[in-house]
């Protein structure tokens, strides 16, 4: 069944669904939720980033906001990478999800540009600040590829040039509600493109 839903969504062009949003704000719980069960490419900035300078994805890395492999030239070499990966998988006709802050508009703004063979949606994921802050603390304590800390959260909403959604997601609510809800827009946006 998920294979044939899978199909479905991408009938006369395959999605490229971008999961975007503050550190600890839910996009890889839904990202990874969604490669188990669909037939699809799963890319995170987060695991792209460590694979680029070599680094295993299990090191915590402790850098300062926009210090090292998080300077400005070293993230745009990590998105311009997971650009060139969405490419050419797009080209095979497969489904696609980003997963990534996005924080700046060059990450963005020209997206739909550079991949015209796909069609683009953009879902926002969000929480309250306190919850980021909660969730952030307990996975650098338990370990995670995403280097996201409390003291770092700040400067990054300092500087969040977001997209426009097409879809928002409060990631307190329940996870199937938002799961549910998901998968809806998903369907949606594949029968309109159908239908054209």
């Amino acid at each position: 069944l998920h294979l044939a839903e899978c199909y479905s969504w991408n009938l006369e062009k395959p999605q490229l669904l971008i999961f975007y949003g503050l550190m600890g704000s839910g996009k890889s719980t839904f990202g990874r939720e969604m490669e188990q069960n669909f037939p699809l490419i799963y890319l995170t900035t987060d695991v792209i980033r460590k694979e680029l300078h070599k680094i295993p994805l299990d090191q915590p890395i402790q850098e300062e906001y926009g210090e090292g492999i998080y300077s400005l030239e070293s993230r745009k070499q990590v998105y311009h990478q997971m650009f060139q990966k969405a490419f050419s998988r797009i080209k095979q006709r497969r489904m696609v999800i980003l997963d990534g802050s996005f924080s700046k508009k060059e990450y963005w703004e020209n997206l739909e540009s550079f991949l015209p063979c796909a069609v683009c949606r953009f879902v926002y994921f969000h929480a309250p600040k306190e919850v980021l802050l909660i969730r952030l603390k307990k996975r650098w304590q338990q370990g995670s590829v995403s280097d996201g800390r409390p003291e770092l959260l700040a400067k990054q909403e300092q500087e969040a040039e977001f997209p426009p959604s097409h879809l928002s997601l409060l990631t307190t609510k329940a996870f199937h509600k938002n799961w549910s809800l998901l998968l809806e827009h998903i369907a949606q946006w594949g029968k309109v493109k159908a239908e054209k």
